[in-house]
């Protein structure tokens, strides 16, 4: 008599190669599933753990039981690495470390996910990757935000069918990933004239590459749209080094009649002592939404900056999975796709000065009228 364990396995087993069950979904909670299948919860658990001695599914603590993509054009016995290279840790911009951990977890999960594992490493020593391709020690790189020097370098590995995906920097001839900084400006801009702001500053990176670029002019059409005919200088583009407090507030003094601010994570530190030492209320006096996270202003931190994130997280696994199916044959155009963060609006945000009063002004009249 077959054990029911046994009968388990094998109906799921058959369940994800009919497609019942997709690649990398995730299966019913483990109770839930074993009522679906008529059986205790133990018998559930015994099968489950078969299955995922066959490599068909992975448990993940506290995220659930996924069905794993199989890479059928990997050869037997080797697990597939791909390479995840990031600038020098300690070089990074302020706040690098929640920048660089968020894409790393993203890729991380996704390879358990699919069976194969990612290696992080920095820009050291990439002129080696020719050789370790040739040698079999990887299958396809990732790059999070490769330097324009290191373009021939990507061209070569290109030329010799290495897979690779660039984020937020765009190479010709290979797919690209990056968070949409224009539409997270934009929808930031949007929610500030929703509760009355017009006059809006943006503190933002200097360097002339696309991606700061894109999102500044953004900015500045946002700003035109709703009539401000002045609006490069409300755009504070810091092109060497990172601004004190001093330079801050010598801009903001040219724009005094700004009611809100948006404020690159890089520079955050320094515009929070700026608010500090000119004794500026948030959001009394004016309202703040930064963009992208740092250790200390970040969605877990107790900080009362709202915030517009990057979509890190997502972006490593989607760089992961775009590596993969290269490999599996998929022909992937090599264009940027670009992935929507999310706007978290705290405390930081409130009503422009002037509507303030006004509002202050309409409800000591409706106590008047009670």
């Amino acid at each position: 008599m077959e054990l029911k364990k046994n009968l388990v396995y094998q109906g799921i087993k058959y369940d994800i190669a009919s497609g019942r069950y997709q690649v990398g979904e995730k299966l019913p909670k483990e109770l839930d599933f074993a009522a679906e299948r008529g059986v205790s919860f133990i018998t559930l658990r015994s099968a489950l753990k078969m299955l995922e001695h066959d490599g068909l599914i992975a448990r993940i603590p506290s995220k659930g039981t996924f069905v794993i993509r199989r890479t059928p054009a990997a050869r037997p016995g080797k697990v597939r690495t791909i390479l995840l290279l990031q600038v020098d840790y300690d070089a990074a911009a302020n706040g690098g470390n929640i920048f660089n951990r968020d894409l790393i977890l993203g890729a991380v999960e996704q390879a358990y996910l699919d069976g194969c594992k990612v290696q992080v490493a920095t820009f050291a020593e990439a002129w080696k990757l020719p050789e370790r391709f040739a040698a079999g020690e990887f299958d396809g790189i990732i790059w999070d935000r490769p330097e324009s020097d290191l373009a021939p370098l990507l061209e070569q590995l290109r030329e010799m069918g290495v897979s690779q995906v660039t984020i937020n920097r765009f190479q010709e001839g290979i797919p690209a990933l990056s968070c949409d900084y224009p539409e997270g400006v934009r929808t930031a801009m949007r929610y500030f004239r929703s509760i009355g702001h017009q006059h809006i500053g943006l503190i933002d990176i200097g360097r002339d590459l696309d991606v700061f670029r894109e999102r500044q002019r953004a900015f500045l059409e946002e700003l035109r749209f709703d009539g401000i005919t002045e609006a490069e200088k409300y755009l504070f583009r810091v092109v060497k080094g990172d601004p004190d407090y001093l330079r801050i507030a010598e801009w903001m003094r040219t724009i005094p009649q700004t009611t809100a601010v948006l404020v690159s994570n890089v520079y955050l530190t320094e515009f929070s002592r700026y608010l500090a030492a000119a004794g500026i209320a948030v959001p009394q006096q004016l309202s703040v939404i930064q963009q992208g996270e740092i250790e200390h202003f970040s969605r877990e931190s107790h900080s009362r900056f709202s915030i517009f994130t990057d979509p890190r997280r997502a972006i490593g696994s989607r760089a992961l999975v775009t590596v993969l199916r290269q490999l599996e044959g998929n022909a992937i155009p090599a264009k940027m796709e670009r992935m929507v963060g999310e706007l978290i609006i705290r405390s930081s945000c409130a009503l422009p000065r002037h509507l303030q009063r006004d509002e202050g002004e309409r409800a000591g009249r409706r106590r008047e009228v009670c």
